[in-house]
C-alpha cells in the first residue's frame, strides 16, 4: 500500500474515532449473544474481504442477515462493532498465552514454553487474519488504545512471571524488557506470516523461533 493511501486510511479512522464506541446493551439471552457473535464474525469476514475503510453498518447487517435496526440495538455505529471485535481478539490472545503458562506445565523448560506460546498465539492470528492485519490501525480509536495499553501491561506481567518461574537469571527490569520484546517481536513477525504464502510462512515462523531463542539464551545459561 502506498504512503498516501495509508495516510488517507489512517486519517479516516482517526476522524471516526471521535464517535462513541460503547455498546448499547449487553446480550443477556442466548439468542442475543448469538446475534452479537454473528455480527462480529461478519465484520471480521468483511475486514478480510474489503478492509476496514469500506465497511459500513449496512454491509455488516446484510452479511449477518439482520436489519440495520437490529444491529443498532446492540451497536451505535461501526466503530463500536470494531471495538468489540478488537476486545474479542485481545481476549483470545489472553487465553492463548494463559493456557501454556509454566505453572500449568511444571515439567516444561523455557524453550518448550516458547514453542507452545508461538503455536497457541499463531492459531489466534490465523483464526482472525483481518483483525491481525488491521489491529494497529484501529489503535487510532482512543478507547481501543487504552484497552490495548491495559492488555500490554497484563501480558508483560504474565510473561515476566513465566520467565521468573522458568529460571530467567536477569533482574526484574531485564525480565520486563525481555517480555516487552517478546510481545513486540511475536506480533510483528506473526502479522507478516499470516498473509505470507505457506512456504514463506513456515520460514518466517522458523526465523521467529531462532530470533527469540538467541535473544533469551543468555538469560537461561
Amino acid at each position: 500500500m502506498s504512503g498516501k493511501k495509508q495516510n488517507k486510511r489512517l486519517a479516516g479512522v482517526k476522524q471516526e474515532s471521535l464517535r462513541p464506541v460503547t455498546r448499547r446493551r449487553r446480550p443477556a439471552q442466548e439468542r442475543s449473544r448469538t446475534t452479537v457473535s454473528s455480527i462480529l464474525d461478519a465484520t471480521e469476514t468483511l475486514i478480510e474481504q474489503e478492509g476496514i475503510d469500506r465497511i459500513t453498518t449496512n454491509k455488516i447487517a446484510e452479511k449477518v442477515g439482520v436489519s440495520v435496526g437490529t444491529l443498532y440495538s446492540y451497536f451505535p455505529n461501526k466503530e463500536s462493532v470494531l471495538f468489540s471485535l478488537a476486545q474479542r481478539w485481545l481476549e483470545m490472545n489472553n487465553q492463548a498465552v494463559a493456557q501454556g503458562l509454566p505453572d500449568k506445565k511444571p515439567d516444561s523448560n523455557w524453550m518448550d514454553w516458547l514453542d507452545q506460546l508461538f503455536n497457541d498465539v499463531f492459531e489466534v492470528y490465523l483464526k482472525e487474519p483481518g483483525m491481525t492485519q488491521y489491529y494497529d490501525t484501529l489503535r487510532f480509536i482512543p478507547e481501543l488504545r487504552e484497552l490495548d495499553d491495559q492488555h500490554e501491561r497484563k501480558m508483560i506481567k504474565t510473561m515476566t512471571s513465566a520467565l521468573t518461574t522458568l529460571g530467567h537469571n536477569g533482574s526484574d527490569r531485564e525480565r520486563r524488557i525481555d517480555s516487552l520484546m517478546l510481545l513486540l517481536t511475536i506480533h510483528t513477525f506473526m502479522t507478516r506470516a499470516v498473509i505470507a504464502e505457506p512456504a514463506d510462512r513456515s520460514a518466517i515462523l522458523r526465523q521467529l523461533r531462532l530470533l527469540i531463542h538467541s535473544m533469551l539464551l543468555p538469560r537461561f545459561v
